[in-house]
């Protein structure tokens, strides 16, 4: 049933999170197959390019041993604790996530957990409040990342 773009299924990069429709659900990707001897091989080839050439490519290494600034100074640069809201106990809360999902269906799920204002967790005499920061660790999109995988595969969800 293609309702967009005067009859045409725009593409999937052109897609917005809010405008999804019932006719995209079976273009939206599926979780990856990690089992497949194809995939395990582009995976094998691209893990070798990486450890052939990638140990010299990493520029932070550069930039770090490149910055004049004092360890107090660093950690001043980097602590953002003051500009995050406290509650009653004066903790700071935050949201940690890593991994988000193999697949549309499951990154959702995580997606609309970390959206909730708060959550119930078993044992717990009071729901946990959500962070004023999401902290994204891990991998975001399997099995490789490109800017449109991570529009499709993260943003949207």
């Amino acid at each position: 049933m293609p309702s967009q773009n005067g009859g045409k299924q725009l593409p999937l990069t052109a897609l917005e999170p809010g405008k999804i429709q019932v006719s995209d659900l079976e273009r939206l990707p599926s979780m990856t197959g990690w089992f497949e001897p194809v995939l395990l091989a582009k995976l094998l080839l691209r893990v070798i390019i990486s450890d052939v050439f990638g140990q010299y490519a990493d520029r932070r290494l550069i930039s770090a041993a490149l910055d004049p600034v004092s360890e107090k100074s660093l950690r001043d640069r980097v602590d953002i604790s003051r500009s995050m809201a406290k509650d009653k106990a004066e903790a700071v809360w935050f949201d940690y996530v890593a991994d988000l999902g193999d697949g549309f269906d499951a990154t959702y799920a995580i997606a609309f957990l970390i959206a909730q204002p708060q959550l119930p967790v078993e044992g717990c005499k009071d729901p946990l409040p959500r962070g004023n920061l999401v902290v994204m660790g891990g991998d975001q999109v399997y099995p490789t990342a490109t800017r449109d995988d991570y529009n499709i595969k993260m943003r949207m969800p």
